[in-house]
């Protein structure tokens, strides 16, 4: 997971799409990014690279804590 903080007006969320699906939750904006999509510069984490990944821009605190939530209860199975 990388939390993209580097836009002021969205800060995007995201995850390997094998974890997580970009429509997992229905009340969350989010979006699929295959692998062969070129990477947004600001994203510079080698664990996602050449990866499908998964965006979310959540809106609310609330919101980021449910997908931050989501992936840890993902990570203890």
């Amino acid at each position: 997971m990388a939390l993209d903080k580097t836009s002021k007006s969205k800060q995007p969320i995201w995850t390997r799409a094998a974890d997580v699906d970009h429509d997992c939750f229905s009340h969350i904006a989010g979006e699929a990014y295959p692998a062969e999509r070129g990477r947004n510069s600001n994203l510079n984490v080698p664990e996602l690279k050449g990866l499908a990944l998964s965006r979310f821009f959540p809106q609310t605190l609330d919101e980021a804590k449910t997908i931050i939530d989501f992936l840890c209860g993902r990570a203890s199975i």
